[in-house]
């Protein structure tokens, strides 16, 4: 391929143009048949031509020429890098290198330069490209018209940067695509790092587990930039914390996922701010969510994930959240006094891990807890199967019951705690008579029977009365000596002492065994009965 070359004009068409002013370059042509008697004269034009050849050439300065040899000559030129203006003077002859190619340009020193290898990657202004031979220069690539907005875009066909950019206030409009330089590693120190470029990803120091980043080094000459900042390895997470130079709206920000990831300006000549960015979505949060002392309205439901069993280590657990599971440290039975961690003010569900698994939790008031307050101070709770909870509410590191799934008897009132138990009074017609049961009574839960007491309403005469309980049919005394006896022109007794356990279910019942007297049909008793640790 070859450059095009001008067409001749035809002989018409330059008579034409005799004396004409050409409107694209303002240069007058030769004026037809003018001769050295003319005026002005045929010399004076030429130089008038001339004059404005050279004028309007020299508006195209830095031209590179051939001076004979390896050498090339370069015109002065006033150009522009980055906001300066500069000048070259120019130079009559520079000598170049043999056999190579060379790359003629200018940067912001005012002198020529020559590169063998390349173009320069920070702000210049290409003059030529020229090869040589052994001897000579054979060929002069004028390549100025690539220069576009220096310091800006260095060729015509790239966009390559050689300083930061100021667009002086005004607005990027119609952008396509806008991206940044791939993301670079700082490694903390001393909880702190600089930036360097808008994207980071920020590791621990010496690849600790955690680490925490309290500072940003800030530059006055950059308010207002923007940092975007990710996890390096989610093994090893890096806690945002406000307590140096940046402030956070939302509490501390942990980067504990490679997807995660914060914006952060530097908003003073010393401060940032920080948000999180891809922190939450519709799935799970991935981190707390603090609501401002705000009320969460219509929740339809609200499930507590269970986070893992804990194991009883010297009777305490520590917790990591709401809902965990419990295990003995070793056996089938444990002791639970002390619970360690948790948030202030945080609810605490637990449970066993197992139905084999039998947990004695220990109020701390006399029965030898450490920080539990149950609902009866000096009592135990018993959590025997899953289905057994507690639920609990911390307080400046003490831990207060709040409900459980079920009482049991002995936990309510103590194992071996004696409690009355009223049954009656029962109504009957007429007077009472031998072997008459009076009623009975089906044992709404497991206890033991201490002892019974009678009442009538009208006394007995001339003898006793004397009333038998029966368990399922059989007397619990060992004789009727030992039952109730209401003694002559009494109306009430108490039996003896007795140790008689009634399962669930059970059948209680009353028998009259003897009679003196008319005694009134109005029969009272009542039960004292003892707590059962089967219940």
């Amino acid at each position: 391929m070859a450059s095009p070359t001008f067409p001749a004009l035809s002989d018409a068409e330059g008579d034409a143009l005799s004396d004409v002013v050409d409107p694209k370059t303002g240069i007058r042509h030769w004026k037809k048949g003018a001769t050295k008697f003319d005026a002005p004269s045929v010399f004076t034009r030429y130089q008038q031509l001339h004059e404005a050849l050279f004028e309007l050439i020299s508006r195209l300065g830095g031209a590179c020429i051939k001076v004979g040899g390896l050498n090339v000559g370069v015109f002065t030129l006033n150009y522009q890098i980055g906001a300066t203006e500069k000048v070259f003077a120019g130079i009559a002859s520079q000598a170049l290198s043999p056999n190579v190619t060379s790359y003629l340009y200018l940067d912001s020193d005012q002198t020529l330069k020559i590169s063998t290898t390349a173009w320069p990657g920070t702000g210049h202004f290409k003059i030529a490209k020229v090869f040589t031979s052994g001897t000579e220069v054979t060929t002069i690539l004028d390549v100025r018209m690539r220069n576009f907005q220096i310091d800006i875009v260095n060729a015509w066909w790239s966009v390559i940067a050689g300083g930061d950019v100021d667009v002086n206030g005004k607005a990027l409009k119609g952008v396509g695509q806008q991206w940044f330089s791939a993301s670079t590693e700082l490694t903390l120190a001393s909880d702190a790092i600089t930036p360097t470029q808008a994207v980071h990803s920020v590791d621990t120091q010496a690849d600790a587990a955690a680490d925490d980043l309290v500072t940003i080094t800030a530059d006055a000459a950059k308010i207002n930039r923007l940092v975007i900042l990710r996890c390096e390895n989610a093994a090893r997470v890096v806690t945002i914390k406000s307590t140096g130079n940046i402030k956070l709206k939302h509490g501390n920000l942990v980067l504990d996922d490679v997807e995660k990831f914060i914006l952060a300006m530097q908003i003073t000549a010393t401060t940032w701010i920080a948000e999180p960015m891809n922190f939450a979505s519709f799935g799970p949060l991935l981190q707390d969510l603090d609501c401002n002392l705000k009320t969460l309205r219509n929740i339809g439901v609200l499930a507590v994930k269970n986070m893992g069993t804990r194991v009883i280590a010297t009777d305490a657990i520590t917790v990591a959240g709401t809902f965990h599971r419990l295990v003995p440290e070793s056996g089938y039975t444990d002791d639970l006094k002390t619970i360690n961690g948790g948030e202030q003010h945080q609810l605490l569900l637990i449970t066993p891990n197992s139905g084999l698994f039998d947990i004695t939790i220990y109020d701390c008031s006399a029965s030898g807890g450490n920080n539990i307050f149950l609902s009866k101070p000096g009592s135990t709770v018993h959590l025997a199967d899953p289905t057994d909870w507690l639920l609990l509410f911390e307080d400046v590191g003490n831990w207060s019951e709040i409900a459980r799934s079920k009482h049991r008897l002995d936990d309510l009132v103590g194992t071996g705690q004696v409690i009355p138990l009223a049954i009656g009074p029962c109504h009957y017609p007429g007077a009472l008579t031998i072997n008459q049961e009076t009623w009975d009574y089906l044992a709404p839960f497991p206890f033991k029977l201490k002892r019974a007491r009678g009442r009538v309403r009208t006394a007995p005469t001339g003898g006793s009365c004397v009333i038998d309980v029966l368990k399922n049919g059989a007397s619990v005394f060992a004789a009727d000596a030992n039952a109730i006896n209401i003694a002559d022109a009494a109306l009430e007794d108490n039996s003896d002492t007795i140790d008689v356990d009634f399962a669930q279910g059970d059948r209680i019942s009353v028998k009259v065994k003897a009679v003196n007297g008319a005694v009134s049909a109005t029969v009272s008793f009542d039960a004292w009965t003892q707590a059962s640790t089967a219940a």
